[in-house]
């Protein structure tokens, strides 16, 4: 697959590698309910980009994986992503657990000193992330309702310290801390 990019009239090239898998297992229970795991993750082998040039000014291109990329027009590319849930299914209930995980990766730009110049020469590495979310349903047939409630991020996690305007990487991490939800369907009319 060949991606490019036309910005201000210039064609440049997109070069990308990614790799992704997808593994799930179910089984019945004997008593009665489904129970199935499962997960996915994506590692971003390379993702090289050319040297970009504004009226004279050269941003020097190379691998970004696994950096920030807040010194060069890349987004912020951690080199591994994975999402891993546990599904228990009895009757009318259904509960879910998912563990997300985000791997750390590196501020190119190194760590910001006392006048807020980075200095490169010391890196700084952005910490990597886990959270956990829990989700339960109850399906309650004979009224055309279902009833969910979840809580994210479980156990108040904070995304990792960036130096960047928002303190975090608004594009990789989520700022939010625990958050509960309520949610109740009705369906009114004939069955379903």
């Amino acid at each position: 697959m060949s991606l490019s990019a036309r910005i201000f009239g210039h064609v440049f090239p997109l070069v990308m590698q990614i790799h992704t898998t997808d593994i799930r297992r179910q089984a019945s229970l004997s008593s009665g309910g489904d129970f199935s795991i499962g997960g996915d993750a994506t590692y971003v082998i390379e993702y090289d980009v050319d040297d970009f040039d504004i009226e004279g000014t050269v941003i020097e291109g190379g691998d970004r994986a696994g950096q920030f990329n807040r010194s060069n027009f890349s987004r912020s590319m951690p080199q591994l992503k994975a999402n891993a849930f546990a599904n228990l299914a009895v009757g009318s209930h259904n509960i879910r657990a998912v563990v997300r995980f985000i791997d750390s990766y590196d501020d190119e730009r190194g760590t910001p000193d006392l006048s807020q110049d980075f200095d490169p020469e010391v890196g700084f590495e952005i910490d990597s992330q886990t959270t956990l979310d829990l989700f339960y349903n109850w399906d309650y047939e004979p009224w055309q309702t279902n009833v969910g409630l979840s809580v994210v991020n479980v156990f108040d996690e904070d995304p990792p310290l960036v130096f960047f305007d928002t303190s975090y990487d608004p594009y990789t991490h989520n700022p939010f801390g625990r958050t509960f939800k309520v949610s109740v369907t009705k369906e009114f009319g004939l069955g379903r």
